[in-house]
């Protein structure tokens, strides 16, 4: 009998999981009670992306459950521990080795590669259905485990990770003892600028006919008096009082149509950082300098005053599960920030962007949105990454309510905001970990495999680092919880190839088309 055990040595990164090109070490313990022959006892590193698609099927009077699976390896090496290289090379492949009773310790080392192999598992090929030549990015994807049942449909997706030691004996009678443990894997962007590139999601929108609370009366004297709003002003007529009129006239002659533009800003990388996601700023720029804010004498005209009543940012991340034929999509979402009340900020104490001459910016404190010094951190929100059967895509979702003064009501018996911001984009997560201060660079090879094009409806986009349009799906919001899935749901169109993503202002909402 021979009792097996791996004891891996503790990782001396903080996040307690193993990265890209960082090595993997510990020793195999082998414990035997009495003689025991081998050819070989062999330590291998291991990846496997696993899925599952279950479809239940009605036929008539009966129903059947249709059972997809598909397995890749991603990862394969192996080392041979026993018996010593210099015993194996001057032995015959038919030479068995005999164990006396007794414990031995095997000490072993990897290093984690950067890319992976996507090598199908052949002793497990005639469970596998439906498999295809794939593509692979050239970096290994991180641990994950899902799992949704919904209605008559199970999708199972799982990427996992381990170490396994094998007693490799012959004979059909002879079985080999086996010993596997598992690690979490977190992957290093190796396709991510270190550059300090960031990345800007914006949406244009207009504050109509916005008005100054004062206006001079006399510049050169710096008198000041309140701007007076006519009653009303949207319907004067000709049957309104002169003086209505005179103050219809002279409001006209203030108002203007302001111009601002709603900013998600990623400072420190292009994109979101993986486990919490909350790398941003959110800032309201405009093109106009603050002087067109001011009066003469360097006070705020009021022109620029603008409340933030409501603001809300979730993400939602989308995974796709294939397995032969069948293939399967859901969703889990993660409330990022969210806000309701009134803040007040002035474009006249905006000051000059540093990302663009010309642009002035005004920072919507942090502490309005979330808790300041607190951080939530969700283990299921992994990097984005795509292989052969699994994809992990992510879209992110702003909506932000302004006023363009204190006691402005919406329009539609006020349910809806004048001046409603919405933003919706894809969105990259990476792990944050560069290769640089990971391991000695005599370690690191990199060896980058070309991208494929788009593939077909089978397959999946290529195309990463970049920032992609809106998603077209709608799911269930479901707070950290993989819940509600639409597979009905579409990947968006190809990424643009810029870092500053901008929707179109949207359209004025008292029109009715």
């Amino acid at each position: 009998m021979v009792e097996l055990q791996i004891i891996l040595d503790k990782s001396s990164r903080l996040t307690g999981r193993q990265h890209t090109s960082e090595p993997i070490s510990g020793s195999v313990h082998v414990s035997i009670a009495d003689s025991f022959s081998v050819d070989y006892i062999e330590v291998r590193l291991e990846g496997v992306a696993k899925t599952k698609v279950k479809v239940r099927e009605k036929h008539k009077n009966t129903t059947r459950d249709k059972v997809s699976t598909e397995e890749h390896r991603l990862l394969y090496h192996t080392t041979v521990v026993f018996p010593p290289a210099n015993i194996r090379a001057v032995s015959s492949p038919k030479t068995q080795f005999t164990l006396t009773p007794g414990s031995r310790q095997y000490p072993f080392r990897f290093v984690i590669p950067h890319d992976n192999s996507s090598e199908i598992d052949l002793a497990k090929a005639h469970k596998t259905s439906g498999h295809k030549p794939c593509f692979l990015p050239p970096t290994l994807p991180p641990t994950v485990l899902e799992a949704n049942r919904r209605g008559d449909l199970l999708a199972e997706a799982e990427i996992v990770y381990y170490v396994k030691v094998v007693c490799k004996r012959k004979g059909l009678f002879q079985l080999s003892a086996t010993k596997e443990v598992t690690f979490d894997f977190l992957p290093v962007d190796i396709d991510r600028d270190t550059d300090g590139s960031c990345l800007v999601l914006a949406k244009d929108h207009i504050f109509r006919e916005k008005a100054p609370l004062l206006v001079a009366v006399d510049e050169r004297e710096e008198a000041y008096k309140e701007l007076q709003a006519p009653q009303t002003f949207l319907f004067t007529t000709m049957f309104s009082s002169n003086a209505n009129r005179e103050l219809a006239r002279e409001y006209s002659l203030h108002i203007k149509d302001v111009a601002v533009q709603l900013q998600v800003r990623y400072i420190d990388m292009p994109g979101a950082r993986s486990g919490s996601a909350d790398n941003f700023s959110v800032y309201v720029t405009t093109t106009l300098p603050p002087s067109m804010f001011k009066l003469s004498n360097g006070e705020s005209s009021g022109l620029g005053q603008v409340f933030l009543s409501k603001m809300k940012m979730i993400l939602t991340g989308t995974t796709w599960v294939k397995a032969g034929e069948s293939s399967h999509q859901g969703s889990t979402t993660w409330p990022l920030a969210c806000f309701e009340g009134l803040h007040r900020f002035d474009l006249a104490d905006a000051v000059e962007s540093p990302l663009e001459h010309g642009v002035y910016e005004v920072l919507v404190p942090h502490e309005l949105y979330r808790e300041v010094g607190s951080r939530t951190l969700y283990p299921d929100m992994v990097p984005s990454f795509d292989v052969c059967s699994i994809r992990r895509w992510y879209t992110l979702q702003v909506t932000a309510e302004f006023k363009a003064t204190a006691n402005e009501t919406g329009w539609f018996f006020g349910l809806i905001s004048w001046n409603k911001v919405t933003l919706d984009r894809r969105l990259t997560l990476w792990s944050g970990l560069g290769l640089d201060g990971l391991v000695p660079s005599e370690e690191i090879e990199i060896e980058r495999r070309p991208f494929p094009g788009r593939l077909n409806n089978e397959g999946f986009s290529q195309e990463k680092g970049k920032v992609g349009k809106e998603s077209q799906s709608e799911s269930l919001i479901v707070y950290g919880e993989l819940e509600s899935w639409n597979s009905e749901a579409t990947e968006g169109p190809a990424p643009p190839a810029y870092s500053t993503v901008l929707e179109p202002p949207e359209s004025d909402p008292g029109s009715m088309e």
